[in-house]
């Protein structure tokens, strides 16, 4: 399976790991949690007590963006356009969960693991794209389109990718 690059052990075939957010290395999931928690700040290499506090800042500024799929915001008037923003996740399927869908899949049940997994990428997606907004100098972002695709020829990564439209409203 590969080698985790933060711990530097093999990843076996039984185990949960995961991908860094530009899809280059892989990690346990303990370990990709160590590094990037929730979500990555990308970029970021504070650690600490001044990582937690950046964090905390980023949440709250992602929490005051307008993220919609309209083309309107009732009761706001659009100031400024400042382009397309986009956020791209790659997401690992491990073995384990590939066995389990193949069994839901002929008996037709639903793929919790996955679902799991999807809403989890949907998160990362919005924070990527606010801080994607954030940098384009925006405060909302319209259109959001979300694609879901996979990576691979037997197709054992999950491609997300949201776009969207930054802008400033008043």
């Amino acid at each position: 399976m590969g080698i985790c690059h933060k711990c530097r052990k093999k990843i076996g075939l039984m185990d949960s790991f995961d991908y860094s957010p530009d899809g280059k290395y892989r990690f346990h999931s303990v370990c990709y949690k160590k590094i990037y928690g929730d979500y990555n700040v990308k970029g970021s290499t504070i650690k600490g007590k001044k990582f937690e506090q950046e964090q905390k800042d980023f949440e709250s500024a992602i929490s005051k963006i307008v993220f919609t799929t309209g083309f309107t915001i009732e009761n706001k008037k659009i100031i400024e356009y400042k382009g397309i923003v986009s956020s791209e996740i790659v997401l690992g399927v491990n073995i384990f969960k590939d066995i389990v869908a193949d069994v839901s899949d002929i008996f037709g049940g639903r793929i919790k693991g996955y679902e799991r997994e999807l809403k989890k990428g949907k998160s990362l997606l919005i924070a990527k794209l606010g801080k994607e907004v954030l940098e384009a100098g925006g405060n909302a972002v319209l259109g959001i389109n979300l694609n879901v695709g996979t990576v691979g020829i037997k197709s054992n990564s999950i491609l997300l990718m949201m776009t969207g439209t930054a802008i400033v409203i008043k």
